[in-house]
């Protein structure tokens, strides 16, 4: 494994962890400036929506801009979740990225051409 993400989560009201909900997270207590994200939705048989990163503009803001997202607000029938990772190496991001993406397949969102750079996924290895 080239990198391993500390993948972030939210807590319920027993501040047990948790998947947070896209639609309901709190995005001013993000402070992660740069790195990775991936959306998912739930029901019997979840699905990875989206994967992309941050880098140009905070991750707040990217998650922010992806509630109002027409194509990934089709899938929230059954609640879409989401979580991100730090990636402190600019110079990572895309192949950070493009691992995600081949791994995950995700049913929006662009194939980055970079080189894939292998990392821990977010619910372990599939």
């Amino acid at each position: 494994m080239d990198e391993t993400l500390i993948w972030r989560q939210c807590t319920d009201a027993s501040e047990r962890p948790m998947w947070c909900l896209l639609e309901r997270i709190e995005t001013s207590s993000i402070t992660c400036t740069q790195g990775v994200y991936v959306i998912w939705h739930g029901g019997d048989e979840p699905e990875t929506v989206r994967v992309g990163q941050a880098f140009f503009q905070p991750l707040a803001e990217t998650l922010e801009a992806l509630r109002g997202d027409e194509e990934v607000l089709a899938f929230r029938a059954n609640g879409l979740f989401v979580t991100w990772a730090e990636v402190a190496d600019a110079h990572k991001l895309d192949g950070v990225e493009r691992y995600l993406g081949d791994r995950l397949e995700p049913l929006l969102g662009r194939r980055l051409a970079a080189d894939p750079i292998e990392v821990n996924l977010p619910w372990g290895d599939e």
